[in-house]
């Protein structure tokens, strides 16, 4: 996601981030310094905002990037219910999506394609990821001296009307 929101010359990327003691969060938080760096992006600590995993979150991380005096071109939400929060602030302060702020949410929601515009989205493999874990709880049942495993399932950029260059503004 920080890689399609580079390539269309975004610099002044946000991230709402959740809990840093959540694997998920963390992991997230991770991949957006790591796809900053490697494009030669310094790392702006005013751009990473921290929040709850829920929509109050979200639409607080929103606010506070939002009133920045130099406020983000692009926001990445990691996780759907922060991605509500966040359209709400936006909504309510009248900025355009895409031409003030582009924004990418995580996970593929059935809404997410209904909004306008539709919503740049990380989708996960749900089901996948629900049929990986009751296999791998089946098999811990079986051979409880196995030594734990770890799955990583690819997730997938759905690039729709939320995302555009920051030309356009």
């Amino acid at each position: 996601a920080v890689e399609h929101l580079i390539s269309l010359g975004h610099r002044r990327i946000g991230m709402i981030s959740g809990p840093e003691h959540i694997s998920t969060a963390a992991l997230r938080l991770k991949g957006y310094r790591s796809a900053l760096e490697d494009a030669n992006i310094q790392i702006d600590s005013n751009l990473i905002s921290m929040a709850n995993f829920r929509q109050d979150g979200g639409y607080q991380a929103m606010q506070e990037l939002l009133a920045l005096p130099d406020r983000p071109t692009a926001v990445i939400s990691s996780n759907n219910l922060m991605t509500l929060g966040a359209l709400q602030a936006i909504h309510e302060k009248c900025v355009k999506i895409p031409d003030e702020v582009a924004v990418v949410g995580f996970d593929d929601m059935p809404w997410a394609a209904s909004l306008q515009p539709p919503l740049t989205v990380v989708a996960q493999p749900t089901y996948e990821i629900g049929t990986a874990a009751a296999n791998l709880l089946l098999d811990r049942i079986d051979n409880p001296e196995r030594p734990t495993r770890r799955i990583t399932l690819e997730t997938e950029l759905i690039v729709r009307g939320s995302t555009a260059s920051p030309d356009c503004n």
